[in-house]
């Protein structure tokens, strides 16, 4: 679907590679600015402003003549300009009052973010601030498969740590830096003791992995500490111009296609570069960044992301490109237009022993185009001053071709060619990606009140046999909270998120400032397609261990759906009890803010399964399952 003229024209200008060579040409151009500026330059002989009259009134011809007199006061001037005093050292307009694009790490509540915005505690100096977020997380899951056959009741704490500095060098640059740790209390040992004592131990000691069996089977080993963001910020690029480069955290709109995810312990970042231009009323970005890269470099420089490593079916190159636009036209209204492209690479590959139907033998393109209209123009996503009404509709559509090869679906006679081993599908088709987003939210505040209501439609697809990939891939969305009306989500549960569902749901919030935020909110959850998956918070698809398999057999014990599916839409699968809704969700959550850097979240949830999984579950059926969570969020 061409969701706008305009963005289907640019669509080209999305791959990767043409992306890649503006940036690097307009980088070119202007390190070339700047080593040309750094060059020494002859300075003009000053006039002074006896001179200046003298030269405006009537001169004799003799006296025109008499030249010596202009180099002295030449060099009198520049004598003058070498005893002024130095300028003064800069001073960053951002000590006191923090741009908020620099707090794009953090998840806040309003009044803690302006905490921290407006403190000058840890500015050492008058342009390097340093600021810091400890952040633990007690968790409780209880039948989160609704199977009473099953044990997986389960709770942890997990901890994020962040360190950042911040380096506000001239009116040309700034420098952000980033250490994140995220962590689970309890998770390290010292490989080489016994009992509880090892477990004290911090985790530099090391772990020993033994591929003597399979040496070349590599194991990647995530790092728990790592650089969230690195970037160089070139304010003065061009007029109203910006440029980051480096690895660094965005987000855009309500955060439903591109957020930072700092809902979870772990949160994003993107290695690449972004040109920003913005003015009072219209606003373009425009970015590109490496997901993923399947060569590894020397010194040591591997990579996980490839085929050698994961197998034929693993991501390979992998690039984002984005170009999104924001037109503000009044306070009233904001009109976001946007173009994403998400592009895969996957080798060819001969072995006769893979399956000709993986996806190891085209691209995938992944192209969202979208737009988003509201009447939140305040910074924060908020309402203006003096306004209590706030709405928002976001509508996207998702296409390109997948890269899988299939047999011909429209081809009902299954004509075949060939003979023995050579016979196979006369036609071939290539999937294209098909999906679709919406969502329509509205709210009333009225003195510390406000109660709204959305709705989201993410596509399912009714036949992932077929030629058309139709189930929405939500991107890099936030998956749950967004302030100030923590509406951007489908739970705090993350039981279910966008793709394959349509949800209804009613939020009801209380903020005071000394009783803290309260928040009330229920979904009801129910498939777009009922043929298609039940997909969690990371969009994989739920399993179980009880339940009907893919020829409709009623199994225990083994790994199914966690929901009744029809994978082919086959309208004679055995035992087809199709089931629309998924569950109903109900959260209760409470932030308070217990001093200037300091606040405590709490949320309880309970869920109440539907007829899509009380139909697969059967006589293993349990109805309910909760959450529960806590968190101390240390901010500065």
């Amino acid at each position: 679907m061409k969701l706008l003229p305009a963005l289907d024209r640019q669509r080209k200008a999305l791959m990767p590679n043409r992306l890649f060579g503006l940036i690097s040409f307009l980088c070119y151009i202007s390190i070339g600015s700047v080593f040309a500026q750094t060059q020494d330059t002859k300075p003009a002989d000053s006039i002074s402003q006896a001179q200046t009259t003298e030269q405006a009134a009537p001169v004799p011809a003799k006296a025109a003549e008499e030249k010596p007199a202009a180099p002295a006061a030449s060099n009198e001037t520049k004598e003058k300009e070498k005893e002024k005093p130095p300028a003064p050292p800069f001073k960053s307009p951002w000590k006191g009052k923090l741009d908020g694009e620099h707090l794009s790490n953090l998840l806040l509540t309003p009044e803690h973010q302006d905490s921290v915005k407006k403190s000058s505690n840890l500015w050492l100096t008058d342009n390097l601030r340093f600021g810091f977020q400890i952040r633990p997380r007690f968790e409780n899951f209880n039948n989160q498969d609704f199977d009473k056959s099953t044990n997986d009741s389960k709770n942890y704490v997990t901890q994020n740590t962040q360190f950042w500095t911040l380096l506000d060098i001239n009116e040309s640059f700034a420098v952000k830096f980033t250490i994140q740790d995220s962590r689970m209390y309890g998770q390290y040992k010292d490989p080489s003791g016994t009992g509880y004592g090892p477990t004290a131990f911090t985790n530099s000691i090391g772990t020993v992995y033994d591929t003597t069996k399979s040496p070349s089977n590599q194991v990647p080993v995530k790092n728990n500490t790592d650089v969230r963001e690195a970037y160089v910020v070139w304010k003065d690029f061009l007029p109203y111009t910006k440029v980051y480069f480096g690895r660094q955290t965005f987000s855009y709109g309500d955060s439903r296609i591109i957020g930072s995810r700092n809902d979870s312990q772990i949160g994003n970042s993107f290695d690449g570069a972004r040109i920003a231009f913005d003015t009072k009323t219209w606003s373009t970005h425009a970015g590109y960044a490496i997901l993923s890269e399947e060569s590894s470099g020397p010194n040591g420089f591997l990579t996980a992301n490839s085929q050698k490593v994961g197998g034929a079916t693993a991501l390979n190159d992998t690039y984002l490109a984005f170009l999104y636009n924001s037109w503000k036209p009044s306070e009233d209204i904001v009109v976001d237009a946007y173009e994403i492209g998400v592009i895969k690479k996957y080798n060819t590959t001969t072995s006769k022993t893979l399956d000709p139907n993986t996806r190891t033998n085209g691209r995938d393109n992944l192209l969202t185009s979208g737009i988003r209209l509201s009447n939140r123009t305040a910074s924060g996503r908020s309402l203006p001053a003096g306004k209590s009404w706030d709405w928002g509709l976001e509508y996207a559509a998702q296409t390109g071709s997948t890269g899988q090869s299939i047999d011909a679906s429209w081809d009902q006679l299954n004509t075949t060619i060939g003979s023995g081993a050579n016979k196979h599908a006369a036609y071939k088709e290539t999937v294209q990606h098909d999906a679709s987003f919406f969502v329509a939210q509205t709210g009333y505040t009225y003195k510390g009140f406000r109660l709204g209501v959305q709705y989201v439609r993410a596509s399912g697809d009714p036949n992932r046999g077929d030629g058309k990939s139709a189930t929405w891939d939500p991107l890099f969305a936030t998956r749950s909270g967004g302030f100030p009306y923590f509406d951007s989500g489908n739970g705090i549960a993350n039981a279910a998120f966008w793709a394959n569902v349509r949800t209804s749901s009613v939020h009801v919030q209380y903020y005071n400032e000394d009783y803290g935020r309260f928040i009330f909110a229920i979904y009801d959850i129910r498939k777009d397609k009922v043929q298609d998956a039940w997909y969690d918070g990371n969009r994989n698809q739920v399993t179980g261990a009880t339940g009907y398999d893919a020829n409709g057999n009623f199994v225990a014990g083994k790994t199914v759906t966690g929901s009744t599916e029809n994978y082919y839409n086959n309208t004679y699968l055995k035992n087809w009890q199709p089931g629309h809704r998924l569950m109903l969700e109900y959260d209760l959550i409470y932030i308070k803010k217990v001093s200037e850097y300091l606040s405590i979240w709490a949320g309880a949830t309970v869920l109440y399964a539907g007829d899509a999984i009380k139909n697969q579950k059967e006589y293993n059926f349990g109805k309910t399952s909760t959450y529960y969570s806590f968190t101390l969020q240390f901010a500065i």
